[in-house]
């Protein structure tokens, strides 16, 4: 079971909530990235901003932690004009938090997670949507009201990756 030796609080005060507040936050290839027109899901990139605020658990995709494996060939990352790096997939999120902290708890859903505390990745059943990086905390993803209760709805039932975060 992965384990993330940061309190939540910590990660979530880190953790930025809106996507175009954080497009104003980044630089480099990581913004030119994001600023294309195919690429606006930020979820794994503003998960990676969070780590690089917390010491001792920048991102790095050199050795063990940017190895592939089952999900992705290699972890991918950008980097910004102060060369932190920055993971923009998911699928490659979940290798990388693999690697680095051991393997996400999967569940089915959402319904056995309860109250704890985590990040948490979506997988969704249908493939032709994307998944979804977020911290869980206390039954919900962070600032759930942002986003469209029909799409919430779903990929809380949809199989997920937990990795429990210090309370």
């Amino acid at each position: 079971m992965g384990f993330i030796n940061i309190g939540y609080s910590t990660l979530l005060a880190n953790h930025p909530s809106m996507t175009d507040d954080f497009k104003t936050m980044i630089n480099g290839s990581i913004k030119k990235f994001h600023d294309e027109p195919g690429h606006k899901n930020t979820c794994a990139s503003k998960i990676s901003w969070a780590f690089n605020h917390v010491d001792g658990h920048y991102i790095n995709c050199d050795g063990d932690y940017g190895k592939g494996g089952v999900l992705v060939k290699k972890v991918r990352c950008l980097m910004d004009n102060d060369g932190w790096e920055y993971i923009f997939s998911t699928l490659d999120l979940r290798q990388y938090l693999n690697n680095r902290y051991g393997s996400g708890q999967m569940f089915s859903n959402t319904s056995k997670i309860g109250s704890r505390k985590g990040v948490i990745i979506f997988e969704p059943t249908d493939t032709s949507t994307i998944g979804h990086t977020d911290i869980w905390v206390d039954g919900q993803i962070h600032d759930a009201d942002l986003y469209f209760g029909s799409w919430y709805s779903a990929v809380t039932n949809d199989r997920v990756f937990f990795w429990d975060l210090n309370s």
